[in-house]
């Protein structure tokens, strides 16, 4: 075990490799009264096979229903007496396990987590429980939402068959046809040492921490585990038009955009938060405040490691159709390809950002949670920490490329959804 060479810019963190291959980051302040425990697994929905999606996320509910040698319904109730906030999540690049805890009980934390990682136990009858569990899942937060449900079909268009185009959660027949081997050897093949990430962020002494992580986590047999290579294959521009039953028409737009680790990753942030920051960005102004066309108008920017979109999203006043949209959201950006934002505008942005940045880190969950995403889309867990000088780097001229880019060279996805039984509809 070593700690490695600390970084001049953030030299409170200490990061390195135990000899299992597992990756580690830790964040130590006296000043926290508690710590958080992530651990991030370089294995999402991107990785599984056709007809076996959702297994990913499949696999992180059955990582709570017991081991070897830690009954079902154990793990909980333990973590519950430590008086533990404990949580998952799966999404396209990864799944992360997260525990945030008082820092005295950090060793038990470690023990409970080394020994699901290392003998997670799946029965015939947890797991087809777990299933049904996950199949009602979808049912009810995508089959049942209508938002839910034009997203899967957007992301469907635009990406296809390619592993950014199912969903995190899994086709309905999928699920059904699952088996225990088939989550068993997923959790063989890609739970290996060399996939795994650590942080821990809050009241913890550095050496002692690492002394646990080598007892545990360290303990864990290393393995080869290959991740597979992905590759996304984005559709041409198109325009869809469907009924689903929401309250008011809906427009979404989107671009793809190359990824988080291309250099251009910071100027689509920084245009992110131009656009939709706060309400007197771009498009509130525009849209919401001196047109009054919209109840609402959000941009969002998505960091996936492999080329991702940029999209817009608008939810309709009344008697507002979609050409209008089009018109005001090319307005805007007509706008910042021709003259770029003013000195204000990028002075507002970037100080709202470096705002958002010192909010956002001020917990040890935030600070844990930074270091594992920028480990997952960087292989660097210092890179996003970066991330925020390069983009408050970014300069008029680049966003002025980036909007001109937008308007006449990067292919353009749109969906409208139109309330069911509408005139429009009609």
């Amino acid at each position: 075990m070593r700690l490695s060479r600390k970084d001049s810019k953030f030299e409170a963190i200490r990061l390195g490799q135990l000899q299992n291959g597992l990756s580690y980051a830790l964040w130590p302040d006296a000043r926290d009264a508690v710590a958080t425990l992530q651990i991030w697994v370089s294995v999402g929905s991107r990785d599984e096979a056709d007809g076996k999606t959702g297994l990913a996320h499949m696999l992180e509910h059955l990582m709570f229903r017991g081991s070897a040698t830690v009954p079902d319904g154990e793990f909980d109730r333990r973590m519950e007496s430590l008086g533990a906030q404990v949580n998952a999540a799966t999404w396209l690049d990864y799944t992360y396990y997260t525990t945030t805890v008082h820092a005295a009980a950090l060793p038990e934390v470690l023990e409970l987590e080394a020994d699901r990682f290392a003998h997670l136990l799946i029965t015939q009858e947890v797991f087809r429980a777990e299933r049904e569990v996950v199949a009602n899942e979808r049912r009810q937060v995508v089959e049942s939402d209508p938002e839910s449900m034009m997203m899967e079909r957007f992301y469907r268009e635009i990406y296809g068959e390619s592993c950014y185009g199912w969903p995190t959660i899994g086709w309905s027949d999928d699920i059904a046809g699952y088996r225990a081997e088939d989550a068993q050897a997923f959790h063989q093949e890609a739970y290996a040492p060399s996939r795994l990430f650590i942080s821990i962020a809050g009241a913890v002494d550095p050496s002692q921490t690492l002394a646990l992580l080598e007892r545990t986590l360290g303990s864990l047999t290393p393995r080869q585990s290959v991740r597979p290579q992905r590759e996304v294959a984005l559709s041409e521009s198109f325009c869809r038009t469907m009924t689903l039953p929401v309250a008011a028409p809906r427009v979404n737009l989107a671009w793809p955009t190359e990824g988080r680790r291309a250099p251009s990753f910071a100027v689509w942030c920084l245009l992110h938060d131009l656009l939709s920051g706060g309400d007197s960005a771009l498009l509130p102004a525009a849209l919401e405040v001196n047109e009054k066309l919209v109840l609402d108008v959000n941009a969002s920017q998505y960091d996936h490691a492999l080329p991702s979109l940029f999209e817009i999203s608008a939810t309709l006043r009344q008697g507002v159709g979609p050409e209008r949209i089009r018109r005001a959201v090319d307005a805007v950006l007509t706008m910042l390809a021709a003259s770029g934002p003013t000195e204000d505008d990028m002075a507002v942005a970037k100080t709202r950002l470096r705002a958002q940045d010192a909010l956002s880190l001020a917990g040890t969950y935030a600070r844990a949670e930074d270091l594992g995403e920028s480990w997952i889309a960087f292989g660097d867990p210092l890179a996003g920490l970066r991330l925020r000088d390069e983009i408050v780097a970014v300069t008029a001229a680049e966003i002025r490329r980036l909007a001109h880019r937008m308007l006449h060279e990067l292919p353009r996805y749109e969906l409208v959804v139109l309330p069911t039984g509408s005139d429009e509809e009609a």
